[in-house]
């Protein structure tokens, strides 16, 4: 566990990041989703350093035990941030491993340098967020107005009840209650309103680095037909589903979803 130093218009911030096997080979870079931090990678970290890699699970800056110095949360600015951090490490084979907003940073860490990374494994990714159909826009309406009048607690509750609806995944659910009410509303706030104006549709053709988008099939938050599209708008992108899993599918079916990582690296 370590922070690493960055300034932003004169002012420092710090990246806390987990590297536990630094002998591993091949970096694999861990971005988290929204409102959560790097602890939801537990399952995947333990699969990639027991095969011999070197996972570097990071938390986003402004989120978790990461810190954002600006006035203002922006992804653009917090992407540079990230890939400054990540071409701190040695040259060498990178992946790049995001689930949902992390995914969306990857897309444009690969775009913003095609030739740094030797994958690009997605998780339940979006490249622009739009609502489809009533029930989706229902929720994006209803996550929306939670955030912006009611303590982060609520909207963190409905968040978790909607990821984890089964009793048996309850501590699950609790876990994420805990990191999204310890985020900061502000950055929160900010991070909503930059990922509806964000669209990286026009970028996409730019990353030449094969991918691999993994898809919970009961996803309701990024529906899987619009992953699939994303796929078919990515050069180089195989795209498997994973049953009986929806937004959280790291946490709800990690073995398929392991397996499916490190088949990915292991042939890339």
């Amino acid at each position: 566990m370590a922070d690493w130093q960055y300034k932003l218009s004169g002012q420092v911030g710090s990246i806390y990041y987990d590297d536990p096997n630094p002998r591993g080979v091949d970096l694999v870079f861990m971005l988290h989703g929204l409102g959560v931090d790097s602890r939801s990678w537990y399952f995947q970290a333990a699969a990639l350093q027991a095969a011999g890699y070197r996972p570097v699970v990071i938390d986003i800056p402004g989120y978790g035990r990461s810190s954002w110095p600006g006035k203002q949360w922006n992804f653009e600015q917090v992407a540079r941030v990230l890939h400054e951090f990540i071409m701190s490490f040695p040259a060498g084979k990178r992946f790049i491993l995001g689930i949902s907003l992390g995914g969306a940073f990857a897309l444009r860490l690969m775009a913003m340098d095609p030739a740094g990374y030797q994958g690009g494994l997605l998780i339940n990714t979006f490249s622009k967020l739009r609502p489809h159909g009533f029930t989706n826009t229902f929720f994006l309406l209803t996550r929306l107005v939670k955030v912006s009048l009611l303590p982060m607690r609520e909207q963190a509750t409905y968040m978790a009840s909607r990821l984890f609806p089964n009793e048996k995944d309850s501590l699950f659910k609790q876990m994420v209650i805990e990191q999204i009410t310890a985020t900061d509303r502000k950055v929160y706030l900010q991070t909503l309103a930059q990922i509806a104006r964000l669209n990286l549709g026009p970028l996409l053709g730019e990353i030449s680095v094969p991918c691999l988008l993994i898809t919970g099939s009961d996803d309701s938050t990024i529906l899987p037909a619009a992953q699939t599209k994303l796929a078919k708008s990515l050069p180089d992108c195989e795209q498997v589903f994973v049953p009986g899993a929806g937004h959280a599918v790291i946490v709800q079916q990690p073995d398929a979803v392991n397996a499916a990582i490190l088949d990915f690296i292991k042939t890339h």
